[in-house]
């Protein structure tokens, strides 16, 4: 038995997914997090009330079925294409009025339905109230209350799929619209697709033999003069009414507080809008870079450092072969080590845009940067993809299908990669700390505003280029504010931090030992005494001298940043094998020539998976080869220039 989640954005379709199923995927409080569909089974608690196995989907928000976005159409085809037994869609009780427009398309369709009426806290919150019963007998199907974030009313949900029937009757439109759907239901082989006529009349070409085709199209022609509109805006109207009609007596909206309304009003419209949202970015950067994250990291450091002297002892107390030792604690240890050293202040880091996502300022963060967005091209619906790029540029990738504008999702996919992943993090923390110790959070910070600095200047050139015919207005739900959840955020920050420590156990584990064996033999095969002599050697000596204008010419450089192509990470684990007992500080000449260093690393390609993901988005060859070999030399010319211009003034 297939069921599908369909509902609104933002509604809590993926929370009760994950309640049903135990799978991990990401929610927040911000619409669009969900881009594609995920599929998976019951579990065991839940199973038992069925007889039969249930897969559950998880499809993207969406308030209609006429969908406008790549997210929506995955919705849209999956429920024509491939119908489910069953629909649970998941409606916001405190926004009926809007969420019920989808549900009546969905009761057209002739599969079983099943209305979950979520969020009722935040209804009851504001005064208001819902007679769910009521409801249940005006759709003709069942209606049951739920709360996807703490489980209750779900036991309802999963105990009515076992007695799922098509909707009885069904809705009744009136008017000229309704007397048209009507005609087209009388002459389309399949009645669940006449509704979709009225926004795309083409689509009868496809679906309608071509008998029935004239008089279809003279229905919807008719239609349009006897309103003045088209026949999708006469038909939404209709289905307006009849919403109307369904919550009369049965649903009394919330009331915003007072509160609530002077909050946004500081946090979006007043003057201290931008400060304040500066003043969070600051903070952010200090609780993660600052004392607190500097504490944290010197403490795992310390415990590295102790591990690896221990398991050096113990080896060589055992009398172990000196190439295990030197592959332990010359290579893995380490490469792991140096990478773990900064997973407290990833984590903090992590922890605090969840707490900022949960608790609703992330979308106003989104609406206040609207119009600084729209002179790079964008809009604040980019802010979503831009901000996941923090994080990982896989997921940005990924969100930027909900961007209904052909040409800003293109440039918010091209964009994306200037927003530092946290994989760059412990490169940042790593030469900051050795070449800026007073000063490494600012260092850190003005990397990651480098980065959308050039963003901007980008888009700016991009939107100049541009004829603008294809902008599309932003439309945003603010989603409530409300006090975070300390238990979600940490639950999706220890979530990322399994990501993060499944990267560190492969590919950095395979790099440093790769990085070790390389710089360990000669070309012959023989052990290299220096690492000139190595294989290693003689592949970073080709590429030396031409990062030496960018002022790291070493061969621990060139060779930190081959390895990084496929992991950002692995230029930390390689930097920590081949600088050995020197330190990060041994490699570069100067702090200048250290944060040249740190400019290449922004601006150079993402690693191999962000690559295969923006190319599968964009689709078109020139813009991915922006992506990748013109973002390698766009990162030599501008740390040559940055290194070159430091040295004349004397900054070296």
């Amino acid at each position: 038995m297939i069921v599908a989640l369909v509902g609104n954005q933002n509604c809590g379709k993926t929370t009760l997914y994950n309640r049903l199923t135990g799978a991990g995927q990401r929610v927040g409080n911000w619409p669009g997090v969900t881009v594609v569909k995920h599929t998976a089974g019951l579990l065991s608690v839940w199973q038992r009330s069925c007889t039969e196995p249930v897969r559950v989907v998880d499809l993207p928000g969406t308030y209609s079925l006429s969908a406008f976005s790549g997210d929506e159409d995955v919705t849209r085809r999956f429920l024509l294409e491939t119908p489910p037994d069953a629909i649970v869609n998941v409606v916001d009780a405190a926004h009926l009025e809007r969420n019920l427009y989808l549900t009546l398309q969905l009761l057209s369709l002739g599969i079983p339905v099943i209305v979950a009426l979520n969020m009722l806290d935040g209804l009851q919150a504001g005064g208001g109230w819902v007679d769910a019963a009521l409801l249940s007998q005006r759709l003709r199907t069942p209606v049951i209350p739920i709360c996807a974030r703490n489980g209750q009313g779900i036991g309802g949900v999963v105990g009515s799929l076992e007695n799922t029937a098509p909707p009885e009757g069904k809705i009744r439109y009136s008017g000229a619209a309704g007397k048209a759907l009507d005609e087209v239901m009388r002459l389309v082989p399949e009645r669940r697709l006449a509704p979709f006529l009225f926004d795309d009349p083409n689509l009868a070409l496809q679906t309608v033999p071509q008998a029935q085709q004239s008089r279809i199209f003279a229905v919807l022609q008719r239609l349009e003069k006897e309103t003045a509109q088209s026949p999708g805006d006469a038909l939404a109207a209709e289905r307006y009414r009849v919403v109307q009609a369904l919550l009369a007596d049965c649903w009394k909206p919330a009331c915003l507080s007072t509160r609530a309304v002077r909050i946004d009003r500081l946090l979006v419209c007043s003057r201290l809008s931008v400060p304040i949202l500066l003043g969070v970015a600051a903070a952010i950067f200090w609780l993660a870079f600052g004392t607190p994250g500097t504490f944290l990291t010197d403490v795992l450091s310390s415990l590295v450092a102790r591990l690896t002297g221990r398991i050096r002892l113990g080896l060589q107390a055992a009398e172990a072969a000196p190439w295990l030792v030197g592959l332990l604690t010359e290579g893995i240890l380490p490469g792991i080590g140096s990478v773990l050293g900064f997973l407290p202040a990833l984590l903090v880091l992590l922890l605090l845009m969840d707490l900022l996502e949960d608790s609703g300022y992330l979308a106003r963060a989104a609406f206040l940067m609207d119009r600084p967005l729209r002179r790079m091209g964008l809009s604040g619906r980019s802010l979503f993809s831009l901000v996941l790029g923090f994080g990982c540029t896989v997921p940005a990738a990924l969100t930027a299908r909900g961007i209904r504008s052909a040409r800003e999702r293109r440039l918010t996919l091209l964009l994306a990669p200037l927003m530092s992943c946290s994989a760059k993090l412990p490169v940042y923390a790593l030469v900051a700390r050795a070449f800026f110790p007073r000063c490494a959070a600012a260092v850190v910070a003005a990397l990651y505003m480098t980065g959308f600095g050039l963003a901007a200047l980008l888009g700016r050139l991009a939107a100049r280029m541009g004829d603008g015919r294809d902008e599309t207005a932003f439309l945003l739900e603010l989603p409530p504010l409300h006090v975070p959840s300390a238990g979600n955020a940490l639950r999706q920050t220890l979530q990322h931090c399994r990501e993060f420590l499944g990267r560190v156990l492969s590919l950095v584990i395979l790099s440093s030992v790769a990085v070790w064996l390389l710089s360990s033999l000669s070309p012959r095969f023989t052990p290299a005494h220096t690492l000139e002599e190595s294989l290693l050697g003689r592949l970073a000596g080709l590429l030396s001298p031409l990062l030496a204008p960018c002022g790291f010419g070493s061969m621990e450089a060139a060779a930190a940043l081959v390895t990084g192509i496929a992991a950002k990470e692995s230029i930390v684990s390689t930097l920590a094998v081949l600088a050995g007992s020197n330190g990060v500080a041994g490699v570069f000449t100067s702090p200048l020539a250290a944060f040249s260093f740190l400019l290449f690393v922004l601006l150079y390609p993402p690693c191999i998976a962000a690559l295969q993901a923006i190319r599968k988005e964009l689709n078109e060859p020139f813009p991915a080869f922006l992506s990748g070999w013109g973002r390698l030399f766009a990162a030599w010319g501008i740390s040559m220039l940055f290194f070159q211009t430091g040295s004349l003034l004397g900054l070296g």
